[in-house]
């Protein structure tokens, strides 16, 4: 090969949406041998797909091209690049020869870099294949009280939440998947609440850090190591400076006490794991009648959800 194959060690921040992965991700890479990059969610078909043939090659590339998130990266990378990384027994190089065509576009030194923080959520649903291509990777996941999530992922017309049962769903899954993978390989994924990360941001910083194979530094409590697509940024604008506890509580105000008992009901189980509820609590899950007003309701604003996230997407 032309170049020789890079080395970074790999720190997924991963989760469900709307709970923290890019605070988290933009305090952690703060510092000088760290390096993060937009939300990449390819990278694990990316590096799981065989490639046996140039034909299969350039299916894959043309794949990666027509992903919204990578040709958000705005970088000159073509079939060449890619043909070089394919030629690697180490599918990650694919993935790596990217990060090098993006850190050339925007003169940072790869050589100072050992660190690479990806903060994609939906990477919760590769941990293990991801380990298989990173050996050396670590995960956090990072939990939020689900209600607060439905209440940030409810204000956003894009995220198309409008049925808290259909929500508390896709929470439960979400966390599942983390919680699983922690407790199977503790040693290389851990776990924080967003609510004690916002509330004591050095001690849990100080202790993320040390899992990553990093030592704390003061810049990274003022985190901005995330740089923002255009399309993201207003969606992501109290997550890329210092923590802040002014929205811990606001999804009391933002969403109706009937949905939130409802997201409890499904949910408590993992609540009472992650300290959001008690055993002996109580909550009246959806009657039929309030799922089929809900459904409605989300079948209804769909439409428009989907043109919001054209909208932003084009911005």
């Amino acid at each position: 090969m032309a170049s020789e194959n890079l080395t970074l060690t790999p720190v997924f921040v991963i989760g469900c949406p709307r709970s923290g992965t890019t605070m988290l991700a933009s305090q952690l890479a703060a510092t000088q041998q760290t390096l993060a990059l937009p939300e990449m969610p390819w990278v694990s078909w990316l590096v799981d797909t065989p490639v046996n043939d140039e034909a299969a090659g350039r299916a894959l590339f043309r794949r990666l091209q027509s992903n919204f998130f990578f040709r958000a990266l705005r970088i000159p990378y073509d079939w060449n690049q890619f043909a070089e990384a394919l030629q690697s027994v180490d599918r990650n190089q694919r993935v790596f020869s990217i990060i090098r065509c993006w850190a050339n576009c925007h003169q940072i030194d790869l050589a100072a870099k050992r660190i690479w923080v990806e903060h994609a959520p939906i990477q919760r649903e590769r941990v293990y294949s991801l380990v298989q291509h990173f050996p050396d990777a670590r995960f956090i996941h990072i939990v939020r009280d689900p209600r607060a999530v439905y209440a940030s992922m409810h204000r956003m017309a894009m995220w198309n939440t409008y049925n808290p049962v259909a929500f508390a769903k896709f929470w439960a899954n979400a966390v599942s998947r983390c919680a699983l993978a922690a407790s199977e390989m503790p040693e290389r994924v851990t776990e924080v609440r967003y609510e004690d990360y916002v509330t004591g941001p050095e001690k849990e910083l100080s202790r993320l850090a040390g899992f990553a194979g990093l030592s704390l530094e003061t810049q990274m409590l003022e985190g901005g190591a995330v740089p923002l697509p255009r399309f993201t940024r207003a969606q992501h604008q109290l997550t890329s400076g210092p923590a802040v506890t002014d929205r811990l509580q606001s999804w009391k105000k933002e969403i109706k006490p009937r949905e939130a008992e409802a997201i409890a009901g499904y949910c408590h189980p993992w609540m009472v794991k992650y300290q959001y509820a008690r055993a002996e609590d109580r909550f009246r899950e959806a009657s039929r009648k309030e799922r089929q007003l809900w459904a409605l309701r989300q079948a209804v604003l769909t439409p428009y959800s989907k043109l919001m996230r054209l909208v932003q997407q084009r911005a």
